[in-house]
């Protein structure tokens, strides 16, 4: 119930909550451009649940440590996200909602001496984890929670280290407990940790929860955020090789501010509302803040200052009923604005991210790169933007050639040891369930193809034996061939497709038939269930990106007068089957099935069943389409499509495709839809993949390569002879 109760502030008051009245109408009228840099996102993990943190330890050995809330600690090791988690806490967890939740496991730093066998913390990890309350917490709220209201949970930092035997998973015995902190609430949890250049460790933690920095376990008169006697909506520092902390687990730097009194010693910087992702370059510490109904921002965080929450909300004054309002009559001085905010038109939730380093994007050396969650809770609107932290200045990041839209919810961002930066997230709002997450490599738009280059290589080799009209010919073609390498549009009949049928015990298939069927049959009152997959793996490169997806099926009939049914695309988690068995019948009645035709109970008839009589699928819907018109019927791109096609080329053998379900609880809703058996190619299934290919020089690349420089060679010898 207390679960359901953070939820419920959370929509009404917390993060997404309704503009109160009397705020400014817009408190940021100018909106975010669209910035000049072009980027692309390459899949690196997918079929998570909720990835919330990329990060690598600093031992040379490029892996990837994924850090899913529901639990788990995922490895991507050798570009391949490996089946066995690292760790798996999640029997330590409080029991996640998963329709929305900010609970979990959030966290994971490495120790700075990770790599030092000679140290203690060598092979040593930390996590953050949402646990139910356990004793007496190192922390708790300023006042006492009201008679009969308990701790909503505790947030737990604990050491671990990598088992002896295999660096891939940590030692489960291991675990050494470090800090608890009481949790008057579900929400506004931080989660965050990082070793700092100095070694030490630095945590955010949220201002408690609900909303406006108040209500149970709040300070009622300036907050939490503002009392430095909790550590509810701080930034903490703590050495983990010390022990004069007050539980003897962990020391206190010498220099933290409230050393020698008027606040908890573990404080570095006070004044948020909840600091979720932050990160260090050059020294400095960027945290981006999630904020109220308003404003979302980047702070530069600095030993000892206050960055103003809740008397603030980015460089607006804050009211107790959550308007905002550029009057800072009241305000107290000497609070630090952030470097860069925006309001919730442009999104709703800021994700800290990292500063860009790489050499892939020159465009963005040295600029900021962040996320926001969402611009709508009710859909898949995240965005990820770029700064210039200098000035302040904002843009969105332009996603491929065609600027498409991100369509997930983001919900992390990542740095590998290599300086690569990641994103996060999913098509599930903030609930840790499913299994449609997934992480991003943010890389540069692919360059001109190798056989534009080759072109332009042979230009300049005629150029200098004066073939001047075969250079203009070659020089067009270059324009020709010069495009984005690998931006190619595939279509794919089906490898396989079927009907599972309701009938006579679910013994009936239709494997070699020219239809399938969905929904439900009018004169038995059971069910038709249409299964398809496509061979991905023949027709698009591995590692290939896959841009955007849709699927074409055929509607050849339906009962006269039916009203539209919707027709859900799910993703099958099992294999199936297609035999011989035809049933001939254009009315859907089946046929008996054959040794290895998919059936209702069987995935290959009496050779293997569904878990599930059925089929067996993802709950969460690929794609969802009214339908009620004879002919073509397209199911257009979806971020779930897309992920479930991209998840299907990197991993071929948990291609199963995809079932198809029409409306199965009316009865005479049954649809029939043509099969890739139908004589006539215009009306088979379809579907269509728009990709880009990683590129590849080849021997044509080179040959261009060699021919550029020896073009100029030669017309560098033909000036000095002249």
């Amino acid at each position: 119930m207390r679960c359901l109760a953070g939820v419920l502030w959370i929509f009404v008051a917390g993060l997404f909550a309704i503009p109160a009245r009397g705020q400014l109408s817009d408190p940021i009228p100018t909106p975010i451009p669209h910035g000049p840099v072009k980027v692309e996102l390459r899949p690196v993990a997918t079929g998570l649940t909720s990835p919330v943190l990329l990060t690598s330890p600093p031992d040379g050995t490029d892996r990837q440590f994924i850090v899913d809330q529901a639990g788990q600690v995922r490895l991507v090791k050798n570009g391949t996200l490996q089946p066995t988690p690292v760790l798996n806490v999640t029997s330590r967890l409080v029991t996640l909602n998963g329709s929305y939740d900010e609970r979990g496991l959030l966290g994971l730093a490495f120790d700075p001496n990770f790599n030092n066998a000679a140290s203690p913390g060598f092979h040593r990890v930390f996590t953050y984890t949402s646990e139910p309350v356990s004793g007496t917490a190192d922390f708790t709220t300023p006042v006492p929670m009201p008679a009969g209201v308990n701790m909503n949970h505790q947030s737990v930092i604990a050491s671990w280290k990598l088992s002896d035997t295999n660096l891939d998973v940590i030692d489960p015995a291991s675990r050494v407990e470090v800090l608890r902190i009481d949790e008057p609430e579900a929400n506004h949890n931080g989660g965050h940790m990082l070793f700092g250049p100095d070694g030490d460790l630095y945590v955010g933690l949220g201002d408690g929860g609900a909303q406006n920095d108040s209500g149970n376990g709040h300070d009622p008169t300036i907050g939490n955020g503002q009392n430095t006697n909790t550590v509810l909506g701080k930034l903490l520092r703590i050495d983990v090789y010390g022990n004069n902390s007050a539980n003897g687990k962990y020391g206190i730097p010498a220099d933290n501010p409230f050393v020698s009194g008027g606040g908890l010693k573990e404080i570095y910087a006070t004044g948020f509302r909840n600091p979720y992702r932050f990160s260090f370059d050059a020294g400095n510490l960027y945290v981006g803040d999630v904020g109220q109904n308003n404003i979302e921002e980047i702070d530069k965080v600095e030993l000892g200052k206050n960055y103003g929450w809740q008397y603030k909300e980015g460089t607006f004054k804050h009211n107790p009923d959550g308007t905002v309002t550029s009057d800072l009559t009241g305000v107290p001085a000497g609070l630090t604005d952030p470097l860069a905010e925006y309001d919730h038109d442009e999104g709703i939730a800021v994700v800290g991210g990292y500063v860009y380093h790489g050499s892939d994007i020159p465009a963005l050396q040295g600029k900021y790169i962040f996320g926001d969650y969402t611009r709508s809770f009710s859909s898949p609107s995240g965005r990820f933007f770029y700064s210039d932290l200098a000035t302040g200045a904002i843009n969105e990041l332009v996603l491929g050639d065609s600027d498409r839209a991100l369509g997930m919810f983001v919900k992390g961002m990542g740095q590998d040891q290599l300086g690569d930066i990641y994103i996060m997230g999913s098509t599930t709002n903030g609930g840790p369930s499913g299994s449609n997450g997934v992480v991003y490599e943010i890389v540069a738009v692919p360059e001109p193809g190798a056989a534009g280059l080759a072109v332009v290589g042979a230009a300049l080799l005629l150029w200098r034996r004066r073939s001047r009209h075969l250079v203009i010919a070659l020089a067009l073609l270059a324009l020709l061939r010069c495009g984005t390498a690998g931006a190619t549009i595939v279509t794919l009949n089906p490898s396989k497709d079927n009907t599972l049928f309701q009938d006579l015990n679910g013994s009936l298939s239709d494997g070699a038939g020219p239809h399938f069927y969905v929904g439900k049959d009018g004169s038995t009152g059971l069910v038709r269930r249409g299964v398809l997959a496509f061979d991905v793996a023949s027709a698009v490169p591995a590692g290939a990106t896959i841009n955007s997806v849709a699927l074409t099926l055929n509607l050849s009939r339906t009962n006269p007068g039916d009203p539209p049914s919707t027709i859900e695309l799910h993703r099958l988690t099992k294999i199936w089957g297609e035999a011989g068995s035809n049933s001939g019948d254009p009315g859907g009645a089946g046929a008996m099935s054959q040794t290895g035709d998919a059936t209702w109970i069987h995935t290959l008839y009496n050779t293997s069943t569904w878990s599930t009589p059925g089929g067996d699928f993802s709950s969460t819907v690929s794609a969802s389409k009214s339908v009620s018109t004879l002919g073509a019927n397209t199911w257009g791109s979806t971020p779930q499509m897309v992920i479930d096609v991209q998840q299907w080329l990197n991993t071929p053998s948990n291609n199963f495709g995809w079932i198809v379900i029409g409306d199965e609880g009316t009865s005479g809703s049954a649809k029939r839809f043509d099969t890739k058996e139908n004589v006539s190619a215009s009306i088979k299934p379809m579907l269509t993949i728009d990709y880009t290919a990683v590129p590849e020089p080849g021997w044509l690349g080179t040959f261009g390569f060699v021919g550029v420089a020896l073009g100029r060679a030669s017309r560098g010898a033909r000036r000095r002879r002249d």
